[in-house]
């Protein structure tokens, strides 16, 4: 019987230590239980107020985190992480008739690297530095107006620049970022480069109720919660 069915397709194995693999399936089951309402359901039109059922079942629960596990370590048959890497992209309208753009991930992927990054947190705040607002920094955005408007009164003959990058996140190296997170985040490092080696193709739905292909070769997808981390620490050198 083993000789004749088809073989298993190949998933890969990584080294990660058993506390960090139950915290990560402890703070995905902690999320499933408060999920946020009417969130993206990504290509597949599964939320996560759908797979929060599974909290009504202890086995399902269970299985559902081990799962979840292996989706936040990329642990996955290349055909299945080649598939949960495709996203749908939207466009957010800015100022100036710009738009940013958006990916809709599947809900799993997104539920599993949120509970790793949650996890990991204090780790990755310490690896992206006192100078950024954005990762691990509770209320960033008022911090960082406060610390100006500090800076302003201390010295009122100083001139502050403003630079905004257009699609920062999509134009980062990704090779900075990997070699930059492999020094900070060993563990981190390693998800990363497995979820953003080599190209993807994500759908764009068009006005025409259509999809169309988008390449993706470089950067991060903004809404991917491995993202933020990827810039901030790939991009801490220059600050």
């Amino acid at each position: 019987l083993t000789a004749a069915a088809p073989q298993q397709p190949t998933t890969t194995t990584t080294n990660y230590a058993q506390e960090l693999r139950e915290k990560v399936a402890k703070e995905a089951i902690r999320l499933l239980r408060r999920p946020p309402k009417l969130s993206a359901p990504g290509l597949l039109g599964t939320r996560l107020e759908h797979l929060s059922t599974c909290t009504d079942d202890p086995e399902a629960l269970k299985l559902l985190a081990r799962a979840l596990t292996h989706v936040a370590f990329a642990e996955l048959p290349d055909e299945v992480l080649q598939a949960m890497r495709v996203g749908e992209l939207v466009a957010l309208p800015k100022k100036r008739d710009e738009v940013r753009p958006l990916l809709i991930g599947l809900a799993m992927r997104r539920l599993a690297l949120r509970a790793l990054v949650r996890v990991k947190r204090d780790e990755l705040r310490t690896a992206a530095g006192k100078h950024q607002y954005g990762v691990g920094r509770e209320g960033g955005a008022s911090l960082l107006v406060k610390s100006l408007e500090v800076q302003a009164e201390l010295r009122p003959g100083a001139v502050f620049l403003k630079v905004d990058l257009r699609s920062a996140f999509q134009r980062l190296s990704r090779t900075k970022a990997f070699e930059a997170m492999a020094q900070a985040e060993p563990a981190v490092a390693e998800v990363l480069r497995r979820w953003y080696t080599g190209s993807c193709k994500h759908l764009w739905h068009n006005g025409h109720g259509l999809f169309e292909e988008v390449e993706s070769t470089t950067g991060f997808d903004q809404g991917c919660p491995l993202a933020g981390v990827a810039f901030a620490i790939g991009q801490k050198g220059a600050l």
